[in-house]
C-alpha cells in the first residue's frame, strides 16, 4: 500500500518496472541522506563563527571551495570510470571524519584540514547521485517519456519529499543541539554517516551495464587512458557548441550565488532573528515546511511550459523578487540575535513568495540537462560545474564577507542578484543558439 501510493505521488505509475524501482530507490536514498547531511548544518557555520570569527569563518568557507574546486572535476571523472557507488560512499566516511574531528579542533590550522575534508566530501559527492538517476532512467524508462514530463514532474515531487525530510532533520538537529550539545551532535552524524556509507555500497547497483572500467583490473594502462580521455571528453564538452556553453555558463552563475547564500549569508539570518539553535532549527524547519506545497504545484505547472521559453524569464524577476527583498528587510529590520516575531514572518513571505520561480527553473533545468549530457561523461560534466563554480566562488566569498563586515548584509546580498542577472542572460543566449 505504502509503494503504491508513493507511486502515485511521484506520478511514475506509467512506467516499467526497473523504472519505477529505480526511481524509489532513489528517492529512500535521497531522504536518509538528506536527514543526515542536514541533522546539524543549520548551526555548523555558527559553530565555527563563535569558535574563529566571521572572517576566519569566510576563510575557511573558502578552504573548503578551493578543495572542492581542485578534487570535483577528476573526482567526477573517477565517478564515471568506476561507477557511482564507491565515491557516494567514500564521501560520506570524509563527512564523517570531518565531524569527529572538529568536536576536537580549536587552531585555525586544525579547522583548515577539516574543511579540507569536508571539500573532498563535496567534491567525491558532487553529481554522482544524480548522474546515478539519471543514467538509469534514460536506460530504464524507454520511449515513454519522450519530453521528460513525467521525469521534471518526479524530481518536483522528490523536492517536495525532499524539504519534509530537511524539516524533520532541522528540528531534530535542533534539538540535539540544544539537549546534547552541539559537539555531541557532531559525532552523532558522524556515526550515522558512516553506516550510510556502507548501505549505499550494498543497495546502489546499476540496472545497466554502465561504460566503466576497474582501475584496479590487471590492464591498468587501459583503465588510466579511459580516466585521460573522459577527462578530456567532459572539458571539451563545455565547447563543443555555443547552446551547451552558454547553458552550462549560466547553471555555473547560478550555483554560485547558492554556494555563497548557504555558506555565508543563511544561517546568520536565520540566528540573527531567532537567538538560539533550537528557534533556528524551527525557524527553519517552518520555511521548508510551507515550502512544500509549491514543489506540488510546480510539478503540475512543469508539464505546461517549456524551458526555452520560461529559464531565462524566471531567472531575470527571481534576483529582483528574492535578493532585492532579503536586502530591504535586513536593511529596515536589521538581524540582533534575538527573537524578531515581525522579522520571521517577512523572511517566510520572502522564501514562498519566490519559491515557484526558483522550483520552477529547477524543474525545467533538470529536464533539459538529462539528454543534453551523453552518459559516459555525465558525472564529469556534472562535476565540473561546481569545480568552475568554486573556482569563481573562492575571491568572491572572502569578498562578500567584507562587504558584510565593512557595509551591511544588505549590501552583500545585493552583490549577489547581479550574479542571477548575468545568468539570466547566459541562459537567453543558450536558448538563441539552440
Amino acid at each position: 500500500m505504502l509503494n503504491i501510493s508513493l507511486t502515485k505521488f511521484l506520478g511514475i505509475n506509467d512506467l516499467l518496472p526497473d523504472a519505477k524501482n529505480l526511481t524509489i530507490k532513489y528517492t529512500v536514498m535521497m531522504i536518509i541522506h538528506t536527514f543526515i547531511f542536514l541533522l546539524t548544518q543549520t548551526f555548523i557555520i555558527l559553530y565555527v563563527i563563535d569558535k574563529m570569527g566571521f572572517v576566519e569563518a569566510a576563510f575557511l568557507s573558502s578552504i573548503l571551495l578551493f578543495s572542492q574546486a581542485i578534487l570535483d572535476y577528476p573526482l567526477g571523472v573517477l565517478s564515471d570510470t568506476i561507477g557511482q557507488k564507491w565515491v557516494l560512499s567514500s564521501s560520506h566516511i570524509c563527512f564523517s571524519i570531518g565531524f569527529i574531528l572538529i568536536v576536537f579542533a580549536n587552531t585555525i590550522i586544525e579547522f583548515i584540514i577539516i574543511y579540507i575534508l569536508f571539500g573532498l566530501g563535496f567534491a567525491l559527492f558532487s553529481g554522482a547521485f544524480e548522474t546515478y538517476l539519471d543514467n538509469n532512467y534514460r536506460a530504464t524508462v524507454k520511449d515513454l517519456d519522450p519530453d521528460r514530463k513525467i521525469y521534471g514532474f518526479f524530481i518536483s515531487r522528490v523536492q517536495a519529499i525532499m524539504q519534509l525530510t530537511s524539516v524533520i532533520a532541522f528540528i531534530i538537529g535542533g534539538i540535539l543541539s540544544t539537549s546534547i550539545g552541539r559537539q555531541s551532535s557532531f559525532l552523532l552524524q558522524a556515526f550515522l554517516g558512516l553506516i550510510f556509507s556502507v548501505v549505499i555500497i550494498l543497495v546502489l547497483n546499476d540496472y545497466f551495464k554502465p561504460k566503466i572500467h576497474d582501475l584496479a583490473e590487471p590492464n591498468q594502462k587501459k583503465s588510466i587512458k579511459n580516466f585521460l580521455s573522459k577527462s578530456k571528453a567532459g572539458i571539451t564538452f563545455l565547447f563543443s557548441s555555443k547552446n551547451k556553453f552558454f547553458f552550462l555558463t549560466g547553471l555555473i552563475l547560478y550555483q554560485s550565488i547558492w554556494m555563497i547564500w548557504a555558506l555565508l549569508i543563511l544561517f546568520v539570518i536565520y540566528f540573527g532573528y531567532t537567538g538560539t539553535d533550537l528557534l533556528a532549527g524551527i525557524f527553519r524547519s517552518t520555511v521548508f515546511l510551507l515550502g512544500i506545497p509549491t514543489f506540488i504545484i510546480v510539478g503540475n505547472i512543469s508539464k505546461k511550459i517549456t524551458g526555452k521559453n520560461w529559464i531565462y524569464r524566471l531567472h531575470f524577476l527571481h534576483p529582483l523578487l528574492f535578493f532585492g527583498g532579503f536586502a530591504l528587510l535586513l536593511f529596515l529590520i536589521p538581524l540582533n540575535d534575538t527573537l524578531n516575531v515581525i522579522g520571521i514572518i517577512l523572511v517566510i513571505l520572502i522564501f514562498i513568495i519566490t519559491g515557484i520561480f526558483s522550483q520552477l527553473t529547477l524543474v525545467l533545468r533538470q529536464r533539459i540537462i538529462i539528454d543534453l549530457i551523453p552518459e559516459e561523461i555525465r558525472n564529469s560534466v556534472y562535476s565540473l560545474i561546481p569545480t568552475i563554480v568554486g573556482i569563481l566562488s573562492l575571491p568572491i566569498m572572502p569578498f562578500v564577507g567584507n562587504l558584510v563586515v565593512t557595509y551591511n548584509i544588505s549590501t552583500g546580498i545585493l552583490f549577489l542578484a547581479l550574479f542571477e542577472i548575468a545568468a539570466a542572460i547566459a541562459f537567453y543566449l543558450s536558448f538563441k543558439f539552440t
